[in-house]
């Protein structure tokens, strides 16, 4: 099913990235960004391309609704 195994970070590194992470006191919206960054480079992961802003949604927009006089 699998070609090669995926890359594994060391045992050393991924103390060291839970050791950083472990104690940090800001909000889950402030260091998102960056504990992803650093997650994607420690699994050897391409990190998410930037947002656009074209329309991704599965979906269409909701359409309009009429203003009633």
């Amino acid at each position: 099913m699998f070609d090669a195994p995926a890359a594994v970070a060391t045992p050393e590194a991924v103390e060291t990235f839970i050791a950083r992470w472990k104690g940090t006191t800001g909000t889950e919206k402030a260091n998102y960004q960056l504990f992803l960054s650093e997650l994607c480079a420690l699994l050897e992961l391409p990190t998410p391309d930037p947002a656009s802003k074209v329309w991704s949604a599965p979906c269409s927009p909701p359409a309009p609704t009429a203003r009633k006089a």
